[in-house]
């Protein structure tokens, strides 16, 4: 598997991290970087990852990036999120694990189909479900596990693409099968917690004023970004190459404040490439 997502990394090339075949545009809810949700599966999987910068495998794939499959968030915000908050995130493993294997976001290069999944699957795999707030078993309403009717919500928003797919052909039989009630209520569970997902995390305004100071922050930052890949790899000459983790660690305020830096680093790093002042391989 390691050779296998390797070779889709360098294969697909720079643009694959901003591949985002269903696209899917929320935002990343503020709860990935809190933990606060009424979601015990999300709340223990992003508890864990903020307490000791690493999940279980079925956490990340089948918790954090199934919910994020299902509600339709940004791959590329979901993407820049595990590189930030785990140890052990290498973009050219992490990147077809998101992109391609959790979100579905390369139309197929590395699955031939989304891992999606309800909230019964994370209750086969896992303890999380009996001290939830939601009712696993229950599948409309207030009570109800979100993942049960975001799940077939997902399902019917790509109805055009996958129903063909003979590996969720079956799924969409099951669909066909129920009630005109029972369909009207799922999606209407999910319309209403989507909704609400979006008033809780939405972005807070800012003055036009702060705008402006944050983006000349920004600009700043990234100045010293591009100064320093510079600096480093004039210092190494062009035999050798200079890791975006080498420039973290030289900027950071800190020995744990590099990991924070890397997705702006990635970003500075593929506009000097596209200027054609350093080659990113």
């Amino acid at each position: 598997w390691r050779e296998f997502v390797r070779g889709i990394y360098f294969l697909a090339g720079p643009g694959y991290t901003a591949r985002n075949e269903l696209n899917a545009t929320r935002a990343l809810p503020a709860m990935y970087w809190t933990g606060e949700t009424d979601m015990a599966c999300m709340a223990a999987a992003i508890g864990q990852t903020r307490e000791e910068a690493y999940a279980h495998h079925i956490q990340r794939l089948m918790v954090t990036g199934n919910f994020a499959l299902l509600a339709g968030i940004d791959p590329h915000q979901l993407h820049e999120w595990y590189l930030a908050v785990y140890a052990d995130a290498l973009e050219w493993v992490e990147a077809p694990n998101t992109i391609g294997m959790s979100q579905f976001a390369d139309g197929g290069m590395v699955g031939s189909k989304p891992y999606a999944a309800s909230g019964a699957y994370v209750d086969r795999m896992s303890d999380y479900c009996k001290g939830c707030r939601y009712k696993v078993k229950e599948r409309t309403g207030k009570d109800a596990c979100p993942l049960n009717s975001l799940y077939w919500d997902f399902l019917i928003r790509h109805r055009a693409r996958f129903e063909g797919n003979p590996r969720m052909a079956q799924m969409y039989r099951t669909w066909d099968k129920l009630s005109p009630e029972r369909r009207r209520d799922t999606l209407k569970s999910a319309g209403s917690f989507l909704a609400s997902l979006d008033a809780l995390h939405s972005p807070v305004a800012k003055p036009r004023a702060a705008h402006a100071a944050i983006t000349d922050q920004h600009s700043g930052r990234h100045d010293r970004i591009a100064e320093m890949i510079l600096s480093l790899c004039g210092e190494r000459g062009a035999a050798k190459s200079v890791c975006p983790s080498d420039v973290a660690r030289a900027l950071a305020e800190s020995d744990d404040a590099w990991r924070a830096l890397m997705p702006e680093i990635r970003r500075v790093a593929g506009r000097l490439a596209a200027q054609g002042r350093i080659v990113v391989t």
